[in-house]
Parts: C-alpha cells; structure tokens; sequence
C-alpha cells in the first residue's frame, strides 16, 4: 500500500497549489537549488493546534514525511523549526535510501 504526501508547487506567477503523490517513488520536489551551507527549513511545530503539531515546508523533499527520518539524515531542531545546513546531501542520502539498493555493512 503507497503512503501519499502532499507538496505545495508554485506556479509562475507566484501562485500555489497542492499535489499528492505516493511516496516511495524517488521523486523530489525542490523550489529553487539549495547550497550547501544554506540554512534551509524543512517544518515548523504548531504549537497552537494539538490535531497537527508539525507543518512540512515547501523546501521539504516530496516523500519526506516522518520528523525521526529527516533528523537520521541530518535535520535539527532550531526553536519550533527543524532545518539543515546541507541540503544537497539530505536530498541525496534521502534519494539514495529511498531507492532500496544499498546493502548494510554487517562488520
């Protein structure tokens, strides 16, 4: 069974819209190319409402949908938000385990 998540895309006049995707297929949504060294935020905690304590960013890879995930590939918390500073390498460890063919090191 696919687990859908949903991505805000802006359009060229800086409109937006939502777009649900199944997740487990690779694909990564990005805004604009990010810098390593950038600090980039992927969420923020809602501390208003109990129902939904945590909002992905825009800036967040499309898949991306559990806070324990994006702090095992380098996310931290910073007040009420959770950034990184090595955008490039999240998405790419992200899209790596994303694709199943890496082999654990038993030693």
């Amino acid at each position: 069974m696919a687990r859908w998540a949903l991505a805000y895309c802006k359009d060229g006049d800086g409109s937006g819209y939502a777009v649900g995707r199944a997740s487990g297929v690779g694909l990564t949504l990005v805004t604009t190319p990010k810098a390593e060294g950038e600090r980039v935020v992927l969420g923020r905690r809602n501390k208003v409402s109990t129902m939904v304590p945590f909002h992905w960013s825009k800036d967040a890879p499309l898949g991306l949908n559990e806070v324990e995930w994006a702090e095992e590939l380098g996310a931290r918390w910073e007040g009420d938000e959770l950034v990184t500073y090595d955008y490039p390498t999240l998405i790419n460890l992200f899209e790596y385990y994303e694709k199943n063919e890496y082999q654990p090191d038993n030693d």
